[in-house]
């Protein structure tokens, strides 16, 4: 079997191979994993739950696929603290973090797939400002090559 031990640089593996004990750093490439990792929990489907100071991580060792989960997902804040999670006995994940506490089912989350749309209401050009009436009929950009375009996005929530 393997241990995987979170430091507060990255994350190690400690296998027993034939009597041999080796310590691993085998992730150098998941740049994730250069962040301080405070808690390790492992889902039945062997997937683990790694929080660090740059939210929570979802990690398949297998694959070295990863999603990471933080505030802008909905987690309390990116920052957590080290030993505090723990697996109730009805398999729910539990993880302090420094503005609170998140809980969830590992098995309950999926990942979405789901892009919304994006709707452009104003624009301005030369400082000049348009509001756009009807959105699905706004096709001034839609031809226009990107290295053309300067963007600009506020987050406005309504």
């Amino acid at each position: 079997g393997t241990l995987y031990v979170g430091t507060l640089s990255g994350l190690y593996t400690i296998k027993n191979l034939s009597g041999k004990w080796k310590i691993e750093y085998p992730y150098p490439k998941v740049k994730v994993f250069a962040n301080n990792i405070y808690d390790i929990l492992e889902d039945r489907n062997g997937k683990l739950w790694i929080s660090t100071n740059k939210g929570i991580v979802k990690f398949n060792p297998d694959t070295y696929s990863f999603l990471i989960f933080n505030e802008e997902s909905g987690l309390q804040g990116d920052e957590f603290n080290g030993n505090t999670a723990f697996t109730s006995p009805d398999g729910r994940f539990w993880f302090a973090g420094t503005h609170g506490i998140n809980t969830f089912y590992p098995e309950a989350f999926q990942k979405s797939n789901y892009m919304p749309s994006t709707w452009i209401s104003s624009y301005q050009i030369n400082d000049k400002g348009f509001v756009v009436k009807q959105p699905e009929n706004f096709h001034l950009l839609k031809n226009m090559p990107f290295e053309r375009i300067k963007i600009e996005l506020e987050k406005i929530f309504s």
